[in-house]
């Protein structure tokens, strides 16, 4: 696609992994872009209304490829001498309606349809639309009872970050991309041995 000028070339589709003003949506050179966590930290940067759609799904019978994942996490060390104290503010966090409306997008996308009504009503056009998409994907994960894959093992860090570099070494010319899936695979089996 890069050969036939259907894809932006390397260094305009890597400038995201620097910073999100840099995304190539928000600078011009794209119509479109694909991402995690995008909906909330693009809308600031850009006066062009924005919509978010989820990845595509399969006809009838085909798996659900999506999940809902928390992006900020909150937890309790087991034995601490205050777990009931510190429940008790992830509590306030999770369910309080004060608490929903101050915190807004600022920790991503509230995990409850009633926390996401809650914050909905003072959001701008853009960040209601993305409410939608996450709402879309929530009743196609429940309805194909899709559940989080299990927590990643040790050294998947690492290969995410080979997938990162050979990728930008195919975008760049550095690589085929034989020599780039080679160069990956290897890194990977060695990364999760």
């Amino acid at each position: 696609m890069r050969k036939r000028k259907a894809a932006a070339p390397g260094e305009i589709t890597s400038a995201p992994h620097r910073a999100s003003a840099e995304n190539p949506l928000i600078t011009g050179k794209v119509a479109m872009t694909f991402g995690a966590g995008l909906e909330t930290s693009l809308p600031p940067l850009t006066s062009h209304d924005l919509d978010f759609v989820p990845v595509p799904g399969g006809g009838p019978g085909t798996v659900e490829g999506q999940y809902l994942n928390g992006g900020v996490l909150l937890a309790v060390y087991a034995r601490s001498n205050y777990a009931d104290e510190a429940a008790d503010l992830i509590g306030y966090f999770a369910d309080d309606t004060d608490a929903i409306k101050i915190m807004g997008l600022t920790r991503g996308v509230p995990p409850t349809v009633d926390a996401r009504l809650t914050v909905a009503v003072q959001l701008g056009m853009a960040e209601r639309r993305v409410l939608a998409a996450i709402d879309l994907v929530s009743r196609r994960v429940a309805a194909a009872k899709t559940v989080p894959p299990p927590t990643p093992p040790t050294g998947a860090g690492q290969v995410r970050e080979l997938l990162f570099q050979n990728n930008l070494a195919v975008a760049f010319g550095r690589k085929t991309v034989h020599e780039a899936v080679e160069a990956f695979l290897a890194g990977a089996h060695s990364a999760l041995a």
